[in-house]
């Protein structure tokens, strides 16, 4: 009862701007929802359905989740799903073609770990060596190597006297400190990359996150075509931008490379027109090199064998554009986030 409630608050809310349907076409809408897709209301207020803008047959252009899994996997060869799950991988085939990534130093694991340049990275003691290495100054990331959603996400800068700052907590450690926050790395299994120095711009709205661009497209009759697209912002003190971890999604226009206003995964209902914490004008701005993005976006899921949709995740250097990673089943809600109806984008 208290979701039913929670929902007709929102419907109430909603129907007060004027912008909005009324509260009865809503719960009209939100029933014919679930009837055909089994999408809640929390998905219909997600995508904005309520506003006048959203037409009811756009209303019922959304997959249900089931539907939406199934037709990745019709879109995309199963055969090659790992090709971009694995970092490893996705950066090999990334780096064959000459798409631009940030770069590689290693895999770390007990048994199958590798440096680029084919020396064993297996143990405590090489990968001490390989810290060592590195300059003062000089910034590295950890990864999951099958990691999602900034999971396990971890960077530092390289100090003076072989020590390294965490650049989350903001605190010293030794090698031996830093290995033992890390876990149980050779058994997980880390990769090791170049921390990115991202556009000024970019780094102008949250300095303390990589700031990054998700790209839905699809190939289609020989053609890529973008369904839609959207920055993600972290917020202060917070090294990923991803919304799961409090991150503002800005849905740009496809087309001009222009910001809409911003919102927030656990606070739908508030817009930004500019970032909550920087104070950064957003909406109505456009992104810098968004054309090139948008080109090297689309040369990237060409290289992926039997791939024809994916989320890619591009970002945004002092040098143009690089691509961070693909991921063949985008999260669902991406459709929710730019208000595309699903069904139509990818039947």
């Amino acid at each position: 009862m208290n979701k039913i409630k929670e929902y007709f608050d929102l419907a109430l809310k909603a129907a007060q701007n004027p912008k909005n349907k009324g509260v009865t076409r809503q719960i009209f809408e939100l029933v014919a929802l679930f009837c055909r897709s089994r999408l809640g209301p929390g998905y219909y207020f997600k995508a904005q359905m309520c506003s006048r803008n959203y037409r009811f047959l756009e209303v019922m252009g959304f997959l249900s989740l089931r539907q939406y899994e199934r037709q990745v996997y019709r879109l995309n060869n199963r055969l090659y799903h790992k090709c971009s799950q694995n970092k490893s991988v996705e950066k090999a085939i990334l780096s064959t073609y000459g798409i631009p990534t940030p770069e590689l130093l290693g895999h770390f694991h007990g048994i199958r770990g590798l440096t680029t340049q084919g020396d064993g990275f297996r143990t405590k003691v090489q990968l001490q060596e390989l810290l060592y290495q590195q300059s003062v100054g000089d910034r590295l990331c950890f990864k999951l190597i099958d990691g999602w959603g900034g999971i396990g996400f971890r960077a530092i800068e390289c100090l003076p006297g072989k020590r390294f700052l965490d650049l989350q907590s903001q605190k010293e450690s030794d090698f031996n400190d830093l290995y033992q926050s890390l876990g149980s790395p050779e058994k997980e299994g880390l990769i090791i990359e170049r921390y990115l120095e991202q556009h000024p711009v970019f780094a102008s709205f949250n300095p303390s996150s990589v700031n990054t661009c998700r790209v839905l497209l699809r190939v289609k009759e020989g053609e890529v075509i973008c369904l839609s697209t959207y920055l993600r912002v972290g917020r202060t003190g917070s090294l990923v931008d991803n919304s799961t971890s409090g991150g503002v999604i800005f849905p740009i226009d496809k087309m001009t490379g222009i910001m809409k206003p911003g919102f927030t995964k656990h606070d739908r209902g508030n817009f930004y027109d500019v970032h909550p914490d920087s104070g950064v004008r957003m909406n109505g701005e456009k992104l810098p090199c968004f054309d090139e993005g948008m080109i090297l976006a689309k040369k990237a899921i060409l290289v992926f064998p039997g791939i024809n949709f994916a989320g890619v995740d591009l970002a945004f250097s002092k040098d143009g554009p690089v691509i961070l990673e693909i991921n063949i089943q985008p999260d669902y809600n991406d459709f929710a986030d730019t208000s595309l109806p699903s069904r139509n984008a990818l039947m």
